[in-house]
C-alpha cells in the first residue's frame, strides 16, 4: 500500500473513533451517557416517559483525553514530518486506547441533597467499544507506516 492512502485510512480511523467516543459511548447502571457529558459535565436524566433529572457530571480531564486523543494523533500523523509524526501518532493513539479501557470512574453532583459523589463502573458500550477498535487499527497502522518507511 502506498504511503498516502495509508495517512488517509489512519486520519479517518482517528476521526470516526473522536465522533463515536462523542456519542452514547459509555454507561452507569443501564444509562447511556454520551462521551461530552462525561468530559465536560451534563445532566443526567433518568426516566423514559418523564424524565428526574439526577444530578450533574463534574469535568474530568481523564475524558476530555479520551475524547481528544485519537483525532489528535490522526492529525498529527497527516500533518507533520515523517518519522516522528508517525511515532508521535502511534503513541497517541496507544494512549488513547489504554485510557478509554482503564478510565471507570467520575465525579457526579446529586441535586437532592447537593453533595459530590464519584460514580465507578462505567462501561464501554458498543460505540465506545468500536471506537477503541478503531484507535488499535490506527495505532497498527502507524506503526506499519513507521516500519515501512524505514
Amino acid at each position: 500500500m502506498k504511503l498516502k492512502s495509508i495517512e488517509f485510512i489512519i486520519f479517518g480511523l482517528g476521526i470516526a473513533a473522536t465522533v463515536l467516543l462523542l456519542l452514547n459511548a459509555f454507561s452507569f447502571e443501564g444509562q447511556l451517557i454520551s462521551g461530552l457529558k462525561l468530559a465536560f459535565g451534563g445532566k443526567l436524566d433518568f426516566g423514559s416517559n418523564i424524565s428526574v433529572n439526577a444530578g450533574k457530571f463534574k469535568f474530568n480531564i481523564l475524558f476530555v483525553l479520551i475524547l481528544i486523543l485519537p483525532a489528535a494523533a490522526s492529525v498529527v500523523q497527516t500533518f507533520v514530518t515523517e518519522p516522528f509524526g508517525a511515532v508521535l501518532a502511534f503513541v497517541l493513539f496507544v494512549a488513547a486506547v489504554i485510557l478509554a479501557l482503564t478510565v471507570k470512574e467520575t465525579k457526579f453532583v446529586v441535586n437532592v441533597i447537593n453533595s459530590e459523589i464519584t460514580l465507578k463502573d462505567l462501561k464501554l458500550e458498543t460505540l465506545g467499544i468500536i471506537s477503541v477498535v478503531l484507535s488499535g487499527l490506527a495505532a497498527l497502522l502507524s506503526g506499519y507506516k513507521l516500519l515501512d518507511n524505514k
